[in-house]
């Protein structure tokens, strides 16, 4: 069986076939742009090269992009990510994966911001060589159909996205997922897109987007960071990571962006602001359900041991309509499950006074 492996040489990655057996993916790479403030290029310390006429992609200082996706964050101690607008040089890792014959899985993953939205254009490719064809995967991002005040972002073989349906709020940051699918034959390659998939689940969610063959593919070869943008359309990202797999193997999924990156084994934490009452008086209860890793259900239910009381619940809300006599218990039964298929249960009670 062929295997796909990351190769690390002076300044790049790549991509190796070989003749033993199958292994689970390698994260090639993974930065969170902690360079020299300036150049996105070797010169300033980064390990890209650029190409074209025009400005470099900057590395910024501030670290706001890494808050709602911490998880991601390779090992750095200074904040920074890369900004780049308008149309100018682009920013290559060289030689970044294969040069040749290939088959098996790509995965790239990194945090988007669109800072402004204006006409969009092109802001990654991976493509056989510098320089090389353009009739490869390339990542677009522009203003919405339907919402020209809103972002949407799309993948490509030619220069017509598919675009994903979700759209994305200016100034939000927000998890951009690739990855290509490099088959034996020379049609069957597949590029898939996530915007912003859920990580608290065990398995690989079903991508946004999927496109191709097109019957002219090529071995990919470089991972490029591309300024095809008009001049109002400004951009910044951080946190990029790639990885490689066999054909069949969807954990470079995984490694890219983190389904349970903790190793999480314990259920939500619940809890509800309840209090006794007194006979006659009504209240309302918030349940509140928290989880790093995501809550894909709960339920919420509440008993009165009186007839006489009232309890209704809507969401995560319970409200008393009446308490009945004093004397009277409420409870208030909570069930909920994370992401990762773990269970609480939580029990509270309302004692109704004199």
């Amino acid at each position: 069986m062929r295997k796909v492996s990351c190769i690390v040489a002076a300044g790049a990655v790549a991509l190796a076939i070989g003749s033993t057996q199958s292994v689970r993916a390698e994260l090639c790479f993974n930065t969170g742009f902690d360079y020299d403030v300036g150049d996105l290029h070797f010169s300033n310390g980064a390990p890209f090269r650029d190409g074209e006429t025009g400005d470099r992609i900057q590395v910024v200082k501030r670290g706001a992009h890494r808050v709602k996706y911490n998880q991601l964050l390779p090992l750095g101690e200074l904040p920074r990510y890369i900004k780049w607008s308008g149309h100018g040089r682009f920013a290559s890792r060289q030689n970044g994966l294969n040069g040749g014959n290939r088959q098996g899985n790509l995965y790239v993953s990194f945090l988007l911001r669109v800072n402004a939205i204006g006409e969009g254009g092109w802001i990654l490719r991976a493509h056989d060589a510098p320089g090389g064809s353009w009739r490869n995967p390339k990542i677009y991002v522009g203003p919405a159909d339907s919402n020209p005040k809103r972002a949407q972002v799309g993948i490509s073989l030619d220069w017509n996205p598919v675009k994903s349906p979700k759209l994305l709020k200016a100034g939000k940051t927000y998890l951009i997922v690739m990855k290509v699918e490099s088959g034996p034959g020379p049609n069957d390659d597949l590029v898939k897109l996530w915007v912003n998939p859920w990580l608290g689940q065990t398995e690989v969610p079903a991508p946004d987007v999927v496109i191709g063959p097109q019957g002219k593919e090529k071995a990919i070869g470089t991972f490029t960071f591309v300024q095809w943008l008009d001049d109002d359309t400004t951009v910044s990202a951080d946190t990029l990571r790639f990885a490689v797999t066999d054909l069949g193997d969807d954990s470079g999924f995984d490694e890219v962006a983190p389904l349970n990156p903790d190793g999480d084994t314990t259920g939500p934490e619940i809890t509800c602001n309840v209090r006794d009452i007194k006979a006659g008086q009504r209240a309302s209860f918030r349940v509140r359900i928290k989880d790093p890793g995501g809550i894909s259900s709960y339920n919420v239910t509440a008993t009165s041991e009186s007839d006489e009381g009232v309890v209704t619940v809507k969401n995560k809300r319970v409200r008393i309509r009446k308490s009945g006599p004093a004397g009277n218990v409420i409870t208030i039964d909570v069930t909920a499950t994370d992401g990762h298929g773990n269970t609480s249960e939580a029990s509270f009670v309302v004692n109704v006074t004199e």
